[in-house]
């Protein structure tokens, strides 16, 4: 009996090395496991941490934004996407850049830690980053359509400063000038030098650079980039009887009218409305190169947020691509971001070859910098002229 068990052992054994086959306990670990039995360790550790993300934001239950024009645009029209997408409940606070840093100074004195975001001209986020109310965003962004550089203008995420604090998503072109094309030829006017012509001289509306604005703005960028210098804002002052005012409206209104044929500092956020319903009006770049709105607004994560998972949440979407492409629908202004579409713009697009400014990483020095001097000087050279 012990032969015929032996034999039968002999007989399956080289029946397995005759055909190359082992029983599978002996068989070497595969290296090429079919993708479906894959273990959550072999994820991508982004999504590891997005779902983890997402169950604590959930938890949390609300995100919270501080800001000026965008939280009221999100309010409407993002309310119940985010709702839907994610779970979360959408709290927005909209007021003016003074008011925001008022509020925000005086809730942090008394312990009070509301916001999880603040999105607002970027001179209020510096502010508030300057006080230490902000922390770095860099660690917060997961999604890698929101991490892959090459997504973003200049291949570069927007950063305004070194620490990655404030996060500039807008990047319109904005042209200095709005003419009244009935009165002025396209063509007509290539170059700042061009508005000191004796032909101007009276015919300008300026946008007033000596209260804190877009007017001052542009007056200290166009110089800071040696566009043009502080003797040319003079010999326009002097020479040109121009015309300041604050109403960014008023002074679009009076060009499409024909009051004034030419508009220097032009919000092209106000101008559109114009072109869109058929006004003799356009903007207009010269040659020594075009401003990006850059500073228009910034994205800023608050420190000692109460709802920190959600805040994560909600910077990944927003700023990803179905949040910029409605950000840049609702107001507009082209985004950084060069992989969403233009087509429902009216206002400025960049163009291949336009020579753009300024770089997102010295915004922040020169407004805390160089941005009170240049204040001081406008209101010297046109105090005398402004309303």
């Amino acid at each position: 009996m012990k032969k015929v068990f032996c034999f039968c052992v002999l007989v399956i054994a080289a029946f397995f090395l005759a055909t190359g086959c082992a029983p599978e306990a002996a068989s070497p670990p595969s290296s090429a496991r079919p993708p479906e039995k894959a273990s959550l360790a072999e994820k991508p550790s982004w999504q590891q941490e997005w779902n983890k993300t997402l169950a604590e934001a959930r938890a949390e239950g609300t995100i919270v934004l501080y800001g000026s024009t965008p939280p009221a645009i999100l309010k409407e029209r993002a309310t119940n996407l985010f709702r839907e997408k994610f779970g979360l409940s959408l709290e927005t606070l909209s007021a003016k850049g003074g008011e925001l840093r008022v509020k925000i100074e005086s809730e942090r004195r008394m312990g009070i830690y509301y916001p999880d975001i603040l999105i607002g001209g970027a001179p209020t986020n510096y502010d508030i980053k300057g006080w230490g109310f902000t922390d770095p965003i860099e660690p917060a962004l997961l999604l890698p359509e929101v991490t892959d550089s090459s997504k973003w203008y200049g291949g570069k995420l927007p950063w305004s400063d070194e620490k990655k604090m404030a996060f500039l998503f807008f990047a319109s072109p904005d042209p200095p000038l709005a003419i009244n094309t009935d009165m002025v030829r396209r063509g007509e006017i290539k170059s700042y030098k061009d508005l000191l012509a004796p032909r101007w001289k009276g015919k300008i509306v300026m946008n007033d650079p000596t209260s804190d604005g877009a007017g001052l703005l542009m007056f200290a960028q166009t110089q800071l980039h040696n566009l043009v210098d502080a003797d040319y804002f003079r010999r326009l002052a002097r020479d040109q009887e121009v015309t300041l005012s604050r109403d960014k409206r008023l002074q679009v209104e009076w060009v499409a009218k024909g009051k004034y044929p030419v508009l220097l500092f032009a919000s092209p956020n106000d101008v559109a409305p114009f072109v869109q319903a058929g006004a003799p009006i356009a903007p207009t770049s010269v040659e020594e190169g075009t401003i990006l709105s850059e500073t228009s607004n910034a994205l800023s994560l608050m420190n000692k947020a109460p709802h920190p998972s959600a805040a994560r949440v909600f910077i990944n979407w927003f700023l990803g691509k179905e949040g910029q492409q409605l950000i840049q629908d609702a107001t507009d202004k082209q985004v950084q971001r060069t992989d969403i579409s233009t087509d429902k713009l009216t206002g400025g697009v960049r163009q291949p070859g336009e020579k753009y400014l300024p770089d997102p990483l010295k915004i922040e020095k020169v407004y805390l910098e160089e941005y009170p001097k240049y204040a001081d000087m406008a209101r010297q050279i046109f105090g005398p002229l402004s309303r």
